[in-house]
Formats: structure tokens, sequence, C-alpha cells
């Protein structure tokens, strides 16, 4: 458009100047007095040529205007879009560049750092893009030293706590982690990532109190998810009981354990702790609802083990029907089956005992648990057999996770202070249990411990020698007896391997 229109103001200016050299320029008229006054204006002379040439040149002048306005707007235009493809040829240079970082590709950083050019690039970003690169070639030290001249600049202050608490908390210096999580929040009470590295360094620090005081201050700020927060606080409470009970304050202990039971009856080391206390100050009927209460929401094979040994404690009358009551909390669950069984193995009574087990005794449903229980059963009913059978399979059959987490004295979740670290994280986070007896492949609590007859009871000619004293031979006898489940763990190998003599 633009050129066009220097066209146009061409040709105008072209015809105004052709008709003004034809028809003369305008002329003024004056009259001269008699008396030698002053000339008196009369009027202007203009030929119709030079009108139109006038008239041109008028045309000529607009569209000479609005050319200059127009070509001014275009070079205004033109630097804008420069600028953008420069800001977006920058923009593509730190793209390039952080994806080199997060490579840990140190030549292409500094290649794309010189083509940015250093007079573009702020101090404070040149330290952030030198201290990503460290930490993505692993070198925490030299990250930190970035970090810590980034704080200098108040525009990237926050940039520089961050990932001074992140570089300590990876490099296990707990306190200055927190103390750079703290300033951090002392700036913007929204930084809430600094509460995570807060409360993971208590965590990892095994100080149960004071990570339970930053998950107050977590709560308060009710950006979390509060049954997480009820989650984590059951499980530091509890290692804060197992703490306590070692140190034999039991007063204090069963404060905090009702606590943590109250955040989570569903987390088996809050009942377990609980109850046991419970049993030792002698409230035997708070510690039968404690179970209760647990086994409703997700029964565990521990609970019914606490369960039978503090109605014995307490002296408990008419106990089949704290059973039954037990039994009801949740019938249909696979531990109240479990304990069914047992309670009919209790009562001698092998034949139901199988029957309740058989929806559990398939090739793909059994474990050790169910194949020791179903032996039980079977030499209950006198069938040596079908029990060293399922001997045989208890060898070889998965464990059962949950049985797993007790040990062969009958004490579960004896956590080290490792341990707990990471039962405090994975029940927190997902409601998950861990089993590190299973993981570890230690010895668990037999199931059931109710039978003292042999399995087999036979008799094997191994020798004949001649009696010296009656002048005849005879039969040197040896009796392979296997007992179920007493002397169990120390037969099954001989059991299996017929060079071994039992026992």
């Amino acid at each position: 458009m633009i050129r066009y229109l220097n066209i146009v103001t061409i040709l105008l200016s072209v015809l105004s100047a052709t008709f003004l050299i034809l028809g003369g320029f305008p002329k003024l008229i004056f009259q001269i007095p008699v008396n030698e006054g002053p000339p008196v204006f009369q009027y202007i002379s203009i030929s119709p040529e030079a009108a139109a040439g006038m008239f041109f040149a008028g045309f000529a002048f607009l569209a000479l205007i609005f050319s200059i306005i127009l070509n001014i707007r275009k070079l205004l235009l033109n630097s804008q879009r420069l600028e953008g493809l420069d800001k977006e040829s920058q923009i593509n240079s730190f793209r390039a560049m952080l994806v080199a970082v997060a490579e840990g590709n140190i030549k292409t950083v500094r290649k794309y750092t010189k083509k940015i050019g250093s007079a573009s690039v702020p101090k404070g970003l040149t330290y952030f893009i030198k201290a990503k690169s460290a930490e993505a070639c692993g070198d925490a030290e030299e990250a930190i030293g970035h970090y810590k001249a980034m704080l200098l600049d108040r525009d990237y202050l926050a940039i520089a706590q961050r990932g001074l608490a992140e570089q300590f908390f990876s490099i296990s210096d707990y306190p200055k982690a927190i103390k750079h999580a703290k300033d951090a929040i002392n700036k913007n009470k929204k930084s809430y990532w600094a509460y995570h590295i807060i409360f993971q360094s208590h965590v990892l620090e095994a100080d149960w109190s004071k990570a339970l005081e930053t998950l107050t201050e977590v709560e308060l700020s009710k950006h979390f998810d509060l049954k997480a927060i009820y989650r984590y606080r059951a499980a530091l409470l509890s290692a804060e009981t197992a703490r306590l009970n070692k140190l034999n304050q039991v007063g204090k202990a069963i404060n905090i354990a009702a606590e943590s039971f109250k955040f989570a009856p569903n987390f088996p080391p809050a009942v377990v702790n609980y109850s046991h206390l419970l049993i030792a100050s002698e409230e035997f009927k708070k510690a039968i609802n404690v179970i209760k209460k647990s086994w409703r929401k997700d029964p565990h094979p521990v609970y019914a083990i606490i369960y039978r040994n503090l109605l014995e404690a307490g002296n408990i009358k008419n106990k089949e029907k704290y059973f039954d009551d037990l039994i009801r909390t949740n019938p249909k669950h696979y531990e109240t089956q479990m304990f069914k069984v047992e309670q009919l193995l209790h009562s001698g009574s092998g034949n139901n005992a199988l029957k309740l087990l058989s929806p559990y005794l398939s090739n793909d449903g059994d474990n050790e648990r169910v194949c020791l229980l179903a032996a039980n059963a079977e030499a209950l009913k006198q069938n040596n057999l079908g029990a060293l059978e399922w001997l045989q399979k208890a060898v070889t059959a998965p464990k059962d996770l949950n049985w797993s987490d007790i040990s062969s004295d009958g004490v579960a979740f004896d956590y080290t202070k490792e341990e707990w670290v990471r039962i405090i994280n994975l029940f927190g986070k997902k409601a998950e249990l861990m089993h590190s007896r299973y993981e570890k492949s230690k010895k668990t609590l037999l199931p059931i411990k109710v039978v003292n007859s042999a399995i087999i009871d036979k008799k094997q000619v191994i020798n004949e020698k001649p009696d010296a004293h009656k002048g005849r031979g005879h039969h040197q006898e040896e009796k392979f007896e296997i007992l179920i489940p007493d002397g169990l763990a120390q037969r099954l190998e001989s059991l299996l391997e017929p060079s071994k003599k039992p026992k």
C-alpha cells in the first residue's frame, strides 16, 4: 500500500508542477494611490491552470504526509518483530541450555551461554544455570557454591534457598537443609516444598518429636491432604511409643499409644503397641475393645494372638462368647476365616477345619501358613500321609505376608530405627504396611500349636546284628517321629531328605 501511495504522490506532484508552469503562479494585484500613499491590495490574479496545479499540489502534500506516517508505522512494526525474533532466539537458547543441564552436557551449556552473551544474561540466572549443571553432574559441592552466590541477588533468593535446602538434604546434612528451608518459609509462608524438607530431615534423623511438631505446622497450612497427615502422625506416634517403652516410660508411652490408635486404628503397629500397654496395665476390657475395633477395620493375624493372650491373662470367663464376638466384627475377611480354623483345631475338629480351609487349598492359593494348618487338620484326623504331604508343600509354598510380621517368639513389628523411617513414609504416603521380616527371610511363628501326636510313628530296619548274649540276630529299630508343630522347623529338612536322620 505504501508503494502505491508513493506513486500517487509523485504523479500528483508532477501534475501540480506542470499546471503551475503552464498557467504561472498566482499574482497579487495592488493599487498605488495618486497621493503616493502605500499600495493597497486589490485581488489575486490566478489562471485556471495555476488553480488546478495548486489543487493537485494540495492532494500531493496530503498523500506525502500519509505516506510518511505509514512508513514510520512500518519501521516500528519491523523493530518490534526483530525484537520478538531476538527474544525467541534467546528462549530457544535457554531451552537448549536447560536440556543440556538436565543431561549433564557441560560443553553444550557453555556453548549456549556464549551464544546468548554475558551482557544479556543476569548474574543470578547465570549462577542458576551453573548450579543446575553441577547438580546434573552429581557435584553437590559446586552446586551449593553457585546457590550461595545467588543469595546476594534478591530476585533469585527463593530459588537459591530451595536449591541449598535440597542439596544439603541430598548429602544428608540435615541441620543445614532445615536452616535454609526455614529461611524460605520465613520469607514466604507459601513455600510448601520447605515443609517436606524439614519434615523428612527430622524423620531421617529419627527425631520423632520434632517431626510431629513440623507435622502440626503442615496441618495448619491447610495445603496438604489431611488423611495423609493423620497417617503420618499415627506412624510417628507409634515410633515414639516404641522408643518410650524401651526406656520404661510406660505412663507417657500409653498416652502416646492411645493417640496413635485414635488417628489410625487400621495401623497394626499402633494397635499392637497400645493393646500390649493396656494388658500390662491390666486394662483387659479396654484392650478387647481395641482389638475388636481394629479387626473390624482391617484384621491382622497378630491381633488374634494378642486377643487370646489377653483373655487368658485377664481370666475372662466365657471365652467362646468373646471369640464369637470377634468373628462377627468382620466375618468374611480372610483373617477371620483363619482365626475360625485355628479355633476348630484348638477344639480338635480336624474335619471342620479342613472344610473351612478348602477354598484356600488350591494350587494357586495355598501358602505356608495354610499348608501347616491343613497338616494339623489331617493329623487330627489321624491321616498321617495327608499331613506329611501338606508339610512337604509348606516347605516350598510362598509366605503369608502378614503372618511373616510375627517373629518365632510371637513378637510383631519390632522395628529398627531405619525400619521405622521406612514404615512412617510408606504408611503416611500410601497407607501400606511393609513386611521387613519377609524381605529378610527371617523365621516366623508357627501358625498353630495344638497337635502333639506323631504324624509318622513307624519302625524301620536299618541293620541286623547277632546278639552276643543270645546267639541270634535281631532287628535294630529306630523310631521316626514328626510332631506338628512342635519341633517342626527342626524336622522338616530331615523329613524331606531321607539320607538325614531326624533328631
